[in-house]
């Protein structure tokens, strides 16, 4: 969101914000305001020297601008490269020719893939502020649905690139008021430039164009983008003028924001190489190309009311070439500095060998055109052209000439002597440049040759850590066969005893019915449930109690040994009757226990497992309060563990709705607490 006042304009992200502004609205305003209802932590530019971070891109201010650096940097994605998929050679371009032929390469796997992602993800961001990348990195952003080892090997060419050049960033110098790229005298203080261009054609699997566009506000780098055509274009005439409409959407765009930031008007300029194209848009109405869509002639309306002003410019200074195909070397970096990129170590301008060297080409170029025009023109004046011998010396007295050539016939060779003079120097200029260029051809073909020698070492080198890798997976799958063949041995030797083991168990299952038969009893489940199961544990354990009871003895006296003396007996009418004080609550047991287990076969009939299981604890709690030598009775401790039951019971049968259940363990409830009592 964009914000602005008389005094600053802000850019907020979230919880980011972008000032410019003035100081004193900075210090004596704007912080003091955000001070003092958030927590704020801020960064300013304070000289030369001096950087910020904003949405991961750092800004180094410097003695004539700004420099804006992308915020993923080229050694991190080169060192997140190398550890997934190995070296990556040094490159001299980003990407070849090939990079948009059709693919048949076999897929990689889940793990590439993922790898192959992550790392074009972390060169969108790059992509931003490197127009050198941009074009490489929306082809292989196509590849990222289904990767493959072709575009592995693509991707590698261009980390081998980056790597060779480092850290790139735009440079924004201070802007002088209506001076722009190409129009250098506009009447307007503010300039927005825009450069399109297409390549017609130029995927070979879906004929789709690729279009891009490069946009400039008073010559300093905006905005560049390079996109895939949705349709596929029949001539290059539409190419181009799709490519035309979609660069001026997004000056238009940009041209609003600019207006709205710096508050003041902004001069558009759309500039273009097709002269095809420019008419078109110039014209009302499609003409004679009748296959264009009537949605893209609303360019025509936006030339007419001058929203923007179409202009020609030249193929060699269209720096939106730059993101339309793969382009050479010196072209790449001619176009990079033209764009005002700037190395990330020390700031100085990409591509000013190339820059330099082409402008002499095109200087060397015109003086060349203008000596031989003035040759021809001398050569026209002497009337020594041949062919042209009817022009009588361009009318300059035909007969006075021709008497003065044949009376001073020196002259004539003083003339063509100078003009061989010229012509000799001419030529040796001529083919001294033409060794220094032979020597430069040499020296570039040498370090050609060692490049290709070092990159093939490292092809060589890469080779061979794949082919230990794979020697490696292979000795790891031979280990691993050898591992599940003595897994699948155990697995046959455990189930052969689980066989054995579970015939053993049925023998032993069908002698046990065999004595339950025997004995009349019969089996009733064939499977039984958790409650069931749990169940029969509890009447096990009170079937263990009851044969406790009927084995213990009848009384708790120490038995006395005879040892043949003779003595009184006493006699039991002696002593005097003593009340039982520790057994008193013995006989209430009886009664209770014997409505628990009425109770009980009740809920087994209605097979009620919980109910019954609850129950048959009651029962056993009861048992052992009976059981021993000491027997405990009904104790507090007994009684408090038997309530505890009948009270579970009770807010069971009333969470089901079973009144008369809920009434008797109600009824148990009140009894026990009476007791207690």
């Amino acid at each position: 969101m964009l914000a602005r006042t008389r005094d600053a304009a802000i850019m907020i992200h979230v919880d980011d914000i972008l000032y410019v502004g003035t100081k004193q609205f900075w210090n004596g305003s704007f912080l003091k305001e955000m001070k003092s209802k958030f927590t704020v932590s801020h960064e300013q530019l304070e000289g030369p020297g001096s950087s910020i971070k904003f949405l991961r891109r750092k800004m180094v201010e410097t003695t004539d601008g700004l420099v804006l650096m992308p915020g993923t940097t080229v050694e991190r994605v080169v060192n997140a490269f190398e550890s997934a998929f190995g070296s990556a050679p040094l490159q001299k371009v980003p990407s070849d020719s090939g990079i948009q032929l059709t693919d048949s390469s076999p897929r990689l796997n889940d793990r590439d893939s993922s790898m192959f992602r992550s790392i074009i993800g972390l060169c969108v961001y790059i992509g931003r502020e490197r127009p050198d990348l941009m074009y490489t990195i929306k082809e292989l952003a196509s590849h990222m649905s289904c990767p493959t080892v072709a575009a592995l090997g693509r991707l590698r060419k261009m980390i081998g690139f980056m790597k060779q050049v480092g850290d790139i960033g735009v440079k924004l110098c201070y802007p002088e008021p209506g001076v722009g790229k190409v129009n250098t005298a506009a009447e307007c203080e503010w300039i927005l430039e825009s450069f399109s261009d297409a390549d017609w054609n130029a995927n070979k699997t879906t004929r789709h164009s690729t279009s891009c566009g490069v946009h400039f506000i008073n010559n300093c780098f905006m905005y560049a983008s390079s996109r895939n055509q949705k349709v596929v274009s029949l001539s290059s005439c539409e190419s181009e003028l799709h490519s035309l409409v979609s660069c001026a959407c997004d000056g238009i765009y940009i041209r609003a924001c600019a207006m709205f930031v710096l508050n003041g008007a902004v001069e558009h300029f759309q500039y273009t190489d097709s002269s095809s194209a420019r008419q078109l848009a110039c014209r009302q109405g499609c003409g004679r190309v009748r296959h264009v869509s009537g949605k893209l002639l609303w360019v025509q309306e936006k030339t007419a009311d001058k929203s923007f002003s179409l202009h020609p410019v030249a193929t060699l200074h269209n720096v939106a070439d730059i993101g339309t195909k793969t382009l050479s070397r010196q072209r790449l970096f001619y176009l990079l500095h033209s764009c005002g990129l700037v190395y990330g170590v020390d700031f100085s301008d990409v591509g000013e060998n190339e820059f330099s060297l082409v402008n002499e080409r095109l200087v060397n170029a015109q003086q060349l055109k203008k000596i031989s025009k003035a040759i021809l023109r001398m050569g026209l004046a002497m009337g020594i052209t041949e062919g042209l011998e009817s022009g009588g010396a361009m009318a300059q007295q035909c007969n006075n000439d021709e008497i003065q050539v044949n009376k001073f016939p020196w002259m004539f060779a003083c003339v063509v002597f100078f003009i061989c003079i010229v012509a000799v120097t001419a030529f040796w200029r001529r083919f001294q440049r033409f060794l220094e260029d032979w020597d430069d051809r040499m020296k570039r073909l040498e370090s050609d040759v060692d490049s290709a020698q070092v990159q093939l070492g490292d092809h060589y080198e890469y080779a061979a850590h794949l082919a230990d890798r794979i020697d490696s997976l292979d000795v790891r799958c031979e280990s691993i066969d050898e591992a599940l063949n003595a897994q699948a041995a155990q697995v046959s030797a455990l189930e052969e005893e689980m066989i054995d083991s579970s015939h053993s168990t049925e023998e032993g299952l069908d002698c046990i019915r065999f004595g339950l038969m025997e004995l009349g009893g019969f089996v009733r489940h064939t499977f039984l449930s958790r409650e069931q199961r749990t169940h029969m544990f509890v009447q096990e354990r009170a079937n263990l109690v009851l044969w406790n009871l009927r084995n213990q003895a009848d009384t708790t006296d120490v038995a006395t040994q005879n040892h043949g003396e003779g003595g009184e007996e006493e006699l039991r009418t002696n002593d005097p009757e003593v009340e039982p004080e520790a057994h008193s609550s013995l006989g209430r047991i009886s009664p209770l226990l014997e409505h628990v287990r009425r109770d009980l076969n009740i809920a087994l009939q209605a097979e009620r497992w919980t109910e019954s299981n609850q129950l048959q604890g009651a029962v056993n709690i009861l048992l052992d309060a009976t059981g021993g030598p000491n027997p405990e009775g009904l104790s507090m401790r007994v009684l408090r563990d038997v309530r505890n039951i009948f009270q579970r019971l009770f807010r069971i049968h009333r969470n089901r709705g079973l009144e008369e259940r809920m009434e008797r363990f109600r009824v148990y409830v009140e009894d026990i607490n009476s007791l207690m009592q």
